[in-house]
């Protein structure tokens, strides 16, 4: 266990304040202390009470962390490559990447390998959980190049391959999330040498959802599903259209108009967070990207700018960046930021965690923003907010 992680692992040093009768609404944010160099790669259990995150001290000094619902602190693993991707429903299944790379399962306190990949697949990355903790998802190798992805049943050590000849001329699939129930895998396929496409894949088959691998330069990727896989979020470029968030359920594609990630989605898939550039300028730096919240109702919104006006909460000299999950309920959301006078350094250290839980969900009807030129932003910014994993 690292020095810097204090015992009782939350002190409040952001503020939870009450509301007024302007505010018809109640919220808090808590800015945990003790956690202030954690990375994007950060998972929220479905019922709002335990989360796992990573820490970063400096490149080679990573720590993958379990912080339970009684506020017990477990550390994972340790070394450059640790980081934290999935968590159960309750928090009792967790996996991660030790120091090594290795994916490994965290179950009740005991640390476990994944399942053996059949042949002719040599090894295996674990990149999503579902909500029961009895199924995993991510990608087997057969060599550097080429990997498919899975969904894995950690109690019969079964495997269910992805072929990618499916969505031909795709080469490689590479795996986002899977949905709470575990029936669904989104993620992105794609060529060796050439642009992806944002695919979804349960039992029923495989969907291309974005993407066009004949295009000159196509990015699409999916990177989060609700519960049951109906809806997914993601993300599409191409040199005909510039980088955006996009929602697809039944078949209908719904562009969002702006550039960002979405890392999570609540159970039912009506709220999305993560991260997105919403200002209204020809390009986004990174110290402009705000937290992200959205619902059908709503739109894409800055959650810090949410909670101010309609919650009448906030931390003063903080400012929230990005949304790393969010619980099935939509009520309590995780996230990293950075104190205004060291935001010019994002991703560089000093981002601060922080906690929001809600009495109700956002569903305020607020002004849309004006987003017109920010999507000048583009493809440049479609790769500076790659994702996490």
């Amino acid at each position: 266990m690292n020095s810097y992680l204090p015992h009782p692992f939350i002190l409040l040093i952001g503020l939870a304040i009450s509301v007024g009768t302007a505010h018809a609404q109640t919220a808090t944010i808590e800015r945990v202390a003790g956690f202030e160099n954690v990375q994007s790669f950060m998972s929220l259990a479905g019922d709002g009470t335990a989360f796992a995150v990573t820490l970063e001290n400096s490149f080679f000094d990573r720590e993958a962390v379990l912080v339970q619902a009684d506020g017990n602190i477990v550390s994972l693993g340790f070394g450059g490559a640790s980081m934290v991707s999935g968590i159960s429903s309750d928090g009792s299944v967790v996996t991660f990447r030790d120091g090594g790379g290795e994916s490994k399962i965290w179950r009740d306190g005991v640390i476990s390998d994944p399942p053996p990949p059949p042949a002719p697949f040599t090894s295996v990355s674990v990149e999503a959980l579902s909500a029961d903790g009895r199924r995993i998802a991510g990608n087997v190798f057969q060599d550097s190049l080429r990997f498919w992805s899975y969904i894995a049943d950690l109690d019969t050590g079964l495997f269910d391959v992805f072929p990618v000849s499916a969505i031909s001329p795709f080469e490689v699939a590479r795996v986002e999330d899977l949905s709470a129930d575990g029936s669904t895998i989104v993620g992105l396929g794609g060529t060796l040498f050439g642009g992806t496409g944002a695919i979804a894949r349960n039992d029923e088959g495989v969907r291309l959802l974005e993407g066009d691998p004949t295009d000159a330069f196509p990015f699409s990727v999916a990177t989060a599903a609700s519960a049951n896989g109906d809806i997914v979020f993601g993300s599409t470029a191409s040199l005909g259209r510039v980088d955006q968030l996009v929602r697809w359920e039944g078949g209908i594609t719904q562009f969002l108009g702006a550039p960002g990630t979405v890392t999570a989605v609540s159970e039912n898939g009506s709220r999305a967070v993560g991260t997105a550039c919403l200002t209204a300028r020809m390009s986004c730096f990174a110290s402009e990207v705000s937290a992200l919240y959205w619902t059908q109702s709503i739109g894409l919104r800055d959650l810090q700018t949410v909670l101010a006006s309609e919650y009448g909460v906030e931390i003063p000299g903080f400012r929230m960046f990005r949304v790393g999950g969010i619980s099935d309920d939509g009520l309590t959301m995780i996230g990293i930021g950075c104190l205004e006078s060291e935001c010019d350094n994002l991703g560089q250290g000093g981002n601060g965690l922080f906690r929001v839980t809600l009495d109700t969900p956002i569903e305020v009807a607020l002004p849309e923003p004006q987003f017109g030129a920010q999507l000048a932003a583009g493809l440049l910014f479609a790769f500076g907010l790659a994702r996490r994993r």
